[in-house]
């Protein structure tokens, strides 16, 4: 049933503009005027139309733009406000130190981390991993 209104809607639209074209030019043929001087108008008046189209667009695009900045400014400070404000400890301020240095032995020997960690591997020279 919509696809029947739709091909009336159609069928209409069109007959209006046919029958607007069929009658300007008939009535413009009878006062002698040559048809080609009506078309400028016609020209001009669709090239404002373009224009007013392309102004309606940019207008869009551009308030598309605003809500975009707007939400993305919305969404910096909701993250800005929601992030922690708990300190860090002093012990992951610093770097770890290497295993095979003196501070890295006793960071092993002492912090609670590595109290029951398995101890590392044979050879290993990286960073205290507990």
């Amino acid at each position: 049933m919509a696809v029947g209104a739709l091909a009336l809607a159609l069928i209409v639209v069109v007959g209006f503009v046919a029958g607007h074209f069929i009658g300007s030019s008939s009535s413009s043929s009878k006062s002698g005027a040559p048809a080609a001087k009506t078309s400028p108008t016609g020209q001009a008046s669709s090239a404002q139309a373009a224009q007013d189209a392309a102004r309606r667009r940019a207008r869009r695009a551009e308030k598309r733009r605003e809500r975009r900045r707007a939400a993305q400014a919305q969404a910096a400070a909701g993250t800005a406000t929601a992030a922690p404000t708990t300190t860090t400890p002093p012990s992951a301020v610093r770097p770890t130190p290497h295993v095979n240095t003196p501070q890295g032995q006793q960071e092993l020997k002492q912090s609670p981390d590595c109290k029951n960690a398995p101890p590392p591997p044979k050879g290993y020279k990286g960073p205290v991993q507990c």
